[in-house]
């Protein structure tokens, strides 16, 4: 009973708060859904009530330095009703089906009905899959919206927070998480992710696709798995980048908002700034921007700067300087050779901005190949042909709108193809960002291919180039660039060192022609019923108690030992019974396990059989550390300099174990903290003897893995007289 209570004021308070002031927004942004389509309006009410509403939310919370709470939304709330209350009642009209458009045509409800489907499915789907257990981003996404929802003892440092994570993320997901919880979180990311289909659809329309090619890239949005199978920044970046498109292409617009959205866009990512050309070229073809002139320029550029200030101003507070970005805190200075031109960059770029053509550590490829291999994997050589005769058609029908497209994609793909010190696999799917364009450009192709017979035959064609391009990219071989490596060294990030099997298999995949679109990370083991069971009873559970503390063992508890000593979020009397009750449950697991950071954890792998087990090196049964769940211990690993904080993490169901191990760092500044109270002594022995639930597997990311590039895990059934066995997990 109580987790149905609970789930129904998430739904009501949720509607009231923020659904309710979204749709006034939204009437006033298109004129009382005058002339607006349904789809359009819907977007840009979910946009609103997804995007603009909580930041409102948020930026005053901030402001005052009052935690995020239901007061504080209840007062935006309360303020934007009654100043858009004229706006009711062609938002009450629009909820009953009498504004906007006039009826649409059977073949326009058909097209509408499915994308609506899409759209619900994309949001069920974020809801009931939303990984808060071994996925769960918490120091790069989490953390910062724990902080301004007074979760560290009170107070709202978040335009004081100097961490790693832009300030627009924070701004939208603050305040669900302050309300809701984990629950909260999941209805984010449903409705950031229900937002794509709706908009891919209306821009594609906008753009000259006919319904059937505009419906095939709403099901590209929604279902690609490299967009649907990960809810991080890059794709809220993705549905923020859709919203401002959505926004310019209304009859009716706003220049006012147009400006804002790009200004919570820039927020998010300033790298989406590169874009901006692409923004400015479509926003000038747009009805309002034509009749306004000038004055809807200077509108729109005060909406930016509205929305942009809060960002600019955290980093002016927390960082010193309004020119600066969370990347820059963890990349030391670093010496570059341009034409033979010497320079200094708090950031490590690679071909052709210097001289040497290298790859990052741990990476198969340089960047700049990277890139559009990754983009072949994400979308499958079949729907990038697609896309690339789509934007040829685009060019060939409207120029200026592909012009638009392509001015927003490009610079981004161009810089992030430049960067040289991504180092985690996770950001190799940065650039879906910007993937906008190409999901309009599939739609796009859809018409070409059935638009006559030429069709197919283009399409070969440019299916052909690209595994020409494809095979061409996946010969280049480059040595690493040790800069990266050399810098973060300075910085006390450790990086361990490379292994060849591991490159030998992913330099495999990524020129292994695709014809089925792919992604670097997947929602979890199992096939798609079992996924979803397993989430259910996580939002079951997660639904008991909405203040986040209590919600069981969400990783948000987890993390929470993990963290530097001085960050004591979610620590309550019940956080230390839990930890005695997962000793007391778990004192007796056979398994252990010697941890040697110097060698790369895939050493010995057979690339050509990735799946062979192997035995990790023999350990000292007799000395080895007691390790249980959520416990951190300290410990002198091979490879790392100092102590490793080691702590052991199992997911709610106890299907999976994680082993993490960081070097702690003596000084704070360096990018660590003191050592922890709760550790113990430090112990010197480097075999851990790891207490979880038997049938579990232990998953081990090895050490340049910030997310499960390449996991581990020990088979079940090892007893005290058999080798512990590794096998390669391949994720």
């Amino acid at each position: 009973m109580t987790t149905a209570l609970n789930l129904l004021w998430v739904a009501v308070s949720g509607a009231a708060l923020f659904a309710v002031p979204g749709l006034l927004v939204a009437s006033r942004v298109t004129g009382g859904f005058r002339d607006t389509p349904r789809l359009a309006g819907a977007a840009v009410a979910l946009g609103a009530a997804a995007f603009a509403v909580p930041a409102a939310v948020s930026v005053v919370a901030a402001i005052v330095r009052v935690p995020v709470s239901v007061w504080v939304a209840a007062g935006v709330a309360v303020a934007i009703a009654a100043s858009l209350r004229c706006e009711a009642g062609p938002a009450w009209a629009f909820l009953r089906g009498r504004g906007g458009e006039a009826r649409p045509a059977r073949a326009a409800v058909l097209a509408h009905a499915a994308v609506a489907m899409l759209s619900a499915a994309a949001f069920v789907w974020q809801v009931l899959t939303f990984d808060t257990t071994m996925s769960f981003h918490f120091e790069c996404i989490y953390l910062p919206c724990a902080l301004g929802a007074g979760l560290d003892g009170g107070g709202n440092p978040t335009l004081s927070y100097n961490g790693h994570q832009r300030l627009g993320p924070t701004l939208f997901i603050t305040p669900g998480f302050a309300m809701y919880g984990l629950v909260g979180i999941r209805v984010f990311w449903g409705a950031v992710f229900a937002l794509l289909p709706l908009a891919a659809y209306v821009v594609a329309r906008r753009t000259g696709v006919s319904r059937g090619g505009a419906v095939v890239a709403a099901v590209a949005s929604a279902g690609l798995p490299v967009v649907a199978l990960v809810a991080d920044q890059n794709r809220l970046v993705l549905a923020l980048s859709a919203w401002l498109a959505v926004l310019m292409a209304l009859r009716r617009g706003s220049a006012l908002a147009t400006g804002a959205a790009a200004g919570l866009l820039f927020a998010s990512e300033p790298v989406a700034a590169l874009g901006f050309g692409g923004v400015a070229i479509a926003a000038s073809r747009t009805v309002p921007w034509r009749e306004g002139g000038r004055r809807a320029w200077a509108l729109a550029a005060a909406g930016f700067a509205v929305a942009a200030a809060p960002a600019i101003a955290r980093y002016w507070i927390a960082f010193g300087t309004p020119f600066f970005h969370e990347h820059f805190s963890y990349t030391a200075p670093t010496r570059h050779s341009f034409l033979g031109i010497e320079y200094t960059l708090r950031a490590v770029l690679g071909w052709p901005f210097h001289d040497t053509i290298g790859r990052s550590p741990h990476n198969p490829f340089p960047t700049f190949a990277l890139v559009p291999l990754s983009m072949i994997r994400h979308l499958g050589v079949p729907a990038l042909a697609l896309a690339a005769l789509g934007a040829a058609a685009h060019a060939r029908r409207d120029r200026r709108s592909f012009l638009a497209g392509a001015a927003f994609l490009l610079p981004i793909l161009a810089f992030l193809a430049s960067n040289g010190d991504f180092i985690e696999k996770d950001k190799w799917a940065i650039q879906v960002m910007a993937y906008l364009p190409l999901l309009v450009w599939i739609g796009w192709g859809a018409d070409r291919v059935v638009g006559g017979w030429t069709g197919p035959a283009w399409l070969a064609v440019a299916a052909a180039a690209v595994i020409a391009a494809q095979w061409g990219l996946g010969r280049i071989d480059a040595p690493p660039d040790d800069r990266a490596v050399a810098g973060r060294a300075r910085i006390g990030h450790f990086i361990g060192p490379e292994n060849p099997a591991y490159l030998a298999i992913e330099r495999a995949d990524l020129a292994r022609i695709r014809l089925l679109p792919g992604a670097e990370e997947a929602p979890g083991d199992g096939g798609v019923a079992e996924v979803v069971e397993r989430g259910a009873a996580a939002l079951a559970r997660e639904a008991e108690s909405l203040d986040v503390a209590d919600q069981g063992l969400s990783l948000a508890e987890m993390w929470s030992v993990m963290m530097s000593p001085q960050l004591h979020l979610f620590r309550r009397a019940s956080a230390d019974s839990l930890r005695e009750e997962w000793a007391r449950r778990h004192a007796h697991w056979p398994a252990v396990v010697r941890f040697d950071a110097s060698r790369p954890l895939s050493d010995g792998l057979d690339p050509a059989d990735p799946s062979r087990p192997r035995t990790r090196p023999a350990c000292d049964r007799a000395g080895a550390v007691d390790v249980h769940p959520f416990r951190p211990v300290l410990v002198r690993l091979p490879g790392l300099p100092g102590a490793a904080r080691v702590v052991l993490v199992v997911s709610p169901d106890e299907r999976i174990a994680t082993i993490a191990a960081g070097p702690v760092h003596d000084d704070a500044a360096e990018g660590g903290g003191p050592v922890a109270d709760d550790a113990g002594p430090v112990a010197e022995s480097s075999c851990l003897r790891l207490h979880f639930p038997p049938g579990a597997g232990l998953g081990v990311p090895d050490r340049v893995a910030m997310v499960r590039e390449y996991l581990y895990l020990v088979e079940p059934g090892a007893t005290e007289d058999a080798p512990v066995t590794v096998r390669f997990d391949g994720l």
